[in-house]
């Protein structure tokens, strides 16, 4: 069992329009953009491919293995630097693997971060995201989607 988030209580139909727009995109693997006035719910609807693994199945059935969304928000890091954000990226794939109990993906994942975080080096923990990033979409043959 996935751990609880607020969006993940939310019925598998919600904003299904949105959704099936968004995941057209990401399943011929091209890039998309949400763009709308604050307070209409973006962040909500991003959360929701994320965290809710009941929308994800309504959308992707038995594909939805395949992808794994990655929620990240940047303002909580607001005027940090570089270093800070490639952390800030690295920690929210790594525990989105722990959140879905992808255990042997966690550690390894875990394992890489926490190497990359000894040498106190930007070049060396963007090597080491790249290195999960890789781990994950070569190996695992997992479709990571990033959402911001």
């Amino acid at each position: 069992m996935e751990l609880e988030h607020f969006e993940s209580l939310y019925p598998a139909t919600t904003r299904f329009a949105e959704v099936e727009k968004i995941l057209a995109f990401i399943k011929e693997g091209s890039s998309c953009q949400v763009v709308s006035v604050p307070g209409a719910g973006r962040s909500n609807l991003l959360g929701f491919l994320a965290y809710n693994r009941k929308l994800r199945i309504k959308h992707l059935g038995t594909e939805q293995t395949k992808y794994h969304f990655v929620y990240l928000n940047f303002s909580e890091i607001k005027k940090k630097p570089l270093i800070e954000a490639i952390k800030f990226i690295f920690l929210g794939l790594v525990d989105s693997l722990r959140d879905r109990q992808m255990d042997k993906d966690y550690e390894m994942a875990n394992r890489i971060f926490k190497d990359s975080l000894q040498l106190k080096d930007e070049l060396v923990l963007f090597q080491g995201l790249k290195k999960a990033v890789d781990y994950l979409a070569l190996e695992k043959k997992l479709d990571d989607c990033f959402s911001v």
